[in-house]
């Protein structure tokens, strides 16, 4: 079950428009456009009920979508909040999304603090000693809606369909802020 995005080769650096974090004029770092990316995948087996796209938390996908365009699920960095669960893209419609890690990230940070559903880009820390590597999964699972409700995270999300898993693919790419490592 092949995964791939026109916008990068698999394991390259990811262009800038799909980070939330990017190096700023004076040296410290900035939010960025925060796209999500354009992926395909096919070759789901056909008895399969569905697909789940995980990176930025989303289950329930229909069968019938197999990609989704850059910034159809997040453009730009929206601070306290990102809408969920229910998916207002047409044609994505069951989908839900569940919280992203940035809900974590930002919960003692008062001007930030709040529920991120769905998508939100890399913004590895601009002294990270290492590259990050962002992997984007998709799961072809044996049933239509995914065990979970309300409030999940993808941890929560991943431990329900876990057993669930038919087949997967996944596709990377490299990410730091960190100048000596660009």
């Amino acid at each position: 079950m092949p995964l791939w995005s026109d916008r990068w080769a698999n394991g390259e650096r990811i262009a800038a428009r799909f980070a939330a974090g990017q190096p700023a004029a004076d040296g410290a770092t900035a939010f960025a456009h925060n796209l999500n990316p354009h992926v395909v995948w096919n070759e789901v087996p056909a008895d399969l009920a569905r697909v789940d796209f995980m990176h930025w938390v989303l289950v329930d996908r229909p069968t019938t979508l197999t990609q989704f365009d850059e910034g159809v699920f997040s453009r730009g960095f929206t601070p306290q909040r990102k809408p969920g669960p229910d998916v207002e893209v047409a044609g994505a419609r069951p989908a839900r999304r569940g919280l992203n890690d940035f809900s974590g990230w930002f919960s003692g940070n008062v001007d930030m603090a709040g529920d991120y559903f769905g998508h939100d880009s890399p913004y590895p820390p601009f002294n990270d000693s290492r590259v990050h590597h962002d992997v984007f999964t998709v799961y072809a699972l044996r049933f239509a809606r995914a065990p979970v409700g309300g409030r999940f995270s993808g941890v929560q999300a991943r431990e329900a369909i876990y057993p669930h898993i038919r087949a997967e693919a996944a596709h990377s790419a490299a990410c730091t802020l960190n100048r000596r490592l660009r």
